[in-house]
């Protein structure tokens, strides 16, 4: 067997359930592919076609076979007398590879209540491939198995730290530059996150403060009723200072600056109510949104209401050493928004 099917070596397992967990049929066919299917077709008209498809000369049928996304089971069929052996079915199928989502909640949150504390977003991958006279179905592997998975579903998770090692919010304690996070569609998700450690941080301070307060006022107990008139009022200018000093704290948190969007602010607009909440809380600063599919005048992409703002953004990058991170499409987003970045560069 395959390295990735050894697991399957040392006791007996249905070919069923090896395709299930363990090979991606979904996977875009590659030449190799088609050229061994070729080998197993009983019929000439199906082996000349795969052979012309696997071929330099069968190159535009081929990258018009990929844009259509064809299964495994498609091709077979689709050329049905093709009937490869299942051991060397086997041996061509890529492994299916892990399915990677951000975090959406802050650092540690799962660390004691366990992995249903975890929380993340995703997408369903469901579309339609235009093709001569019919519109064929295409779906994700994960995302539309997780959409159905009933309540209370046991998943088999692993946690693994982010490839960029400065892909983290600094606390509170360690940096107070200001942070400017881009994050559409399900970008937003580490996002959420980072908000949450803020204002966890924020709720820190504040009973700190509290606290502090509380423990002065607790002195008038222990005075003698003869000073307790001169003592309150000492108290009551430290309460006033210890108030001004709590409002200091919390008006000079760094300013967080989310750029989100979607296609529509109806449908897709993701945790809105506790984006909208930590903005008025003053959790998030400024929150700029655009939405590409909904009427109006206003920016249909996060490149483009990041140059609404030009001028303050350089100043936050380039003045105020801010902070930038970027969560999406690294391809198609990702690249806009570099672009963006330089032009106000």
């Amino acid at each position: 067997l395959p390295a990735h099917l050894a697991r399957f070596a040392a006791a007996p397992a249905r070919l069923g359930d090896i395709l299930r967990w363990a090979c991606d049929v979904s996977a875009a066919p590659r030449r190799q592919l088609l050229r061994a299917l070729a080998d197993h077709c009983g019929a000439a008209l199906d082996r000349d076609r795969l052979l012309f498809l696997s071929s330099r000369q069968g190159a535009a049928a081929f990258g018009e076979l990929r844009r259509q996304a064809p299964t495994t089971l498609d091709l077979l069929r689709a050329f049905p007398s093709c009937r490869p052996p299942a051991a060397r079915l086997l041996e061509l199928l890529p492994p299916l590879a892990p399915r990677a989502y951000s975090l959406c909640c802050a650092p540690g949150a799962g660390a004691g209540a366990g992995a249903a504390a975890w929380r993340f977003a995703f997408s369903v991958v469901d579309y339609c491939v235009d093709v001569p006279g019919a519109a064929l179905r295409r779906r994700g592997v994960c995302t539309p198995w997780l959409e159905l998975l009933p309540r209370g579903s046991r998943v088999l998770v692993a946690r693994r730290r982010s490839a960029g090692a400065a892909f983290r919010l600094p606390p509170l304690a360690e940096s107070r530059r200001p942070i400017i996070m881009v994050g559409p569609g399900t970008g937003v998700a580490p996002f959420v996150g980072f908000l949450e450690q803020r204002a966890n941080e924020i709720d820190e301070l504040n009973k700190v403060n509290d606290l502090n307060k509380s423990n002065e006022l607790s002195k008038i107990d222990d005075l003698d009723k003869s000073n307790k008139s001169n003592e309150l009022n000492k108290i009551d200018d430290l309460d006033k200072s210890n108030k001004s000093n709590e409002l200091i704290e919390i008006k000079s948190t760094p300013l967080a600056w989310l750029f989100f969007g979607c296609r529509s602010s109806a449908c897709d607009f993701l945790f809105r109510e506790r984006l909208e909440q930590w903005r008025a809380e003053g959790v998030l600063g400024r929150l700029s949104t655009c939405f590409s599919r909904d009427a109006g005048a206003g920016p249909r992409y996060v490149q483009d209401a990041m140059a609404q703002h030009e001028e303050e953004l350089m100043r936050l990058l380039l003045a105020e050493d801010a902070l930038l991170f970027v969560c999406g499409d690294a391809k198609g987003m990702g690249r806009d928004v570099h672009a963006a970045l330089a032009a106000m560069l």
